[in-house]
């Protein structure tokens, strides 16, 4: 099933979706909520954890530009495809989709954002807004995933 959102007055863009993966058939209100508060910034590097179909990982990485990344990690293989058959449809070109059921062996760099499965949670944990949420700092643990 596939299904089309956008964001503002932004692109239309097209998901491709399988039962059994978040955001089957539709973007959900809270992925939604959530993609709409971000304040990505160009160059910032996104990992979306449990990123389902890679909706919110694909609308951050689009306005993240070129010089952007994102890394999508679920423990659901068909999710995984998913996103990465869907960030490449939509034009995204930086970013990895892995299979895990843990943060680890993920490619190491720097963080800007954690995208977990409803909720943003900037890497810098004095931030406490989600219009202020982009953070340049990281701890070290944050590192050695990306």
């Amino acid at each position: 099933m596939t299904f089309q959102a956008r964001l503002g007055d932004g692109p239309s863009l097209r998901f491709l979706s399988r039962p059994g993966v978040f955001s089957y058939g539709r973007f959900d209100a809270g992925a939604r909520a959530l993609v709409e508060a971000m304040q990505i910034e160009a160059g910032d590097r996104i990992l979306d954890i449990g990123c389902g179909c890679g909706t919110n990982g694909i609308f951050a990485g689009l306005k993240s530009g070129p010089a952007g990344s994102v890394v999508f990690v679920d423990s659901n293989v068909r999710a995984v495809a998913l996103s990465e058959h869907n960030a490449r449809a939509n034009g995204l070109r930086n970013f990895h989709a892995t299979g895990s059921s843990a943060v680890e062996g993920l490619p190491a760099h720097r963080l800007t954002w954690f995208l977990p499965i409803r909720l943003i949670m900037p890497t810098e944990p004095s931030r406490s807004s989600l219009s202020s949420g982009r953070s340049s700092c990281c701890s070290q643990e944050a590192d050695s995933i990306w």
